[in-house]
């Protein structure tokens, strides 16, 4: 069973064309989702190095879900990581 709107209209969908924009929408969602991840690793690569690189780095790790309509979520914890790299400096 589809989990969100999108992919349950994508399965209504009966016109080919209507299909095709459904899934690019889908398809741009989930690449979106993939970019903030890689941003998070890179902050977090950041912020180990900044903390020491001779000490042992507690390293916290994020999960993302992947459902839609999440990107104020994302975004929190985008500024949240970027302020404690901040504080680090």
């Amino acid at each position: 069973m589809p989990k969100n709107f999108k992919q349950q209209q994508f399965i209504k969908a009966s016109v080919l064309a209507e299909r095709d924009l459904i899934g690019e929408h889908i398809d741009g969602c989930f690449e979106k989702v993939r970019y903030i991840q890689e941003q998070i690793v890179e902050l977090q690569k950041t912020i180990a190095s900044v903390d020491n690189k001779n000490a042992e780095v507690s390293c916290f790790f994020i999960n993302v879900s992947m459902k839609f309509g999440q990107q104020q979520e994302i975004a929190n914890v985008l500024d949240e990581i970027a302020t404690r790299v901040a504080e680090k400096k």
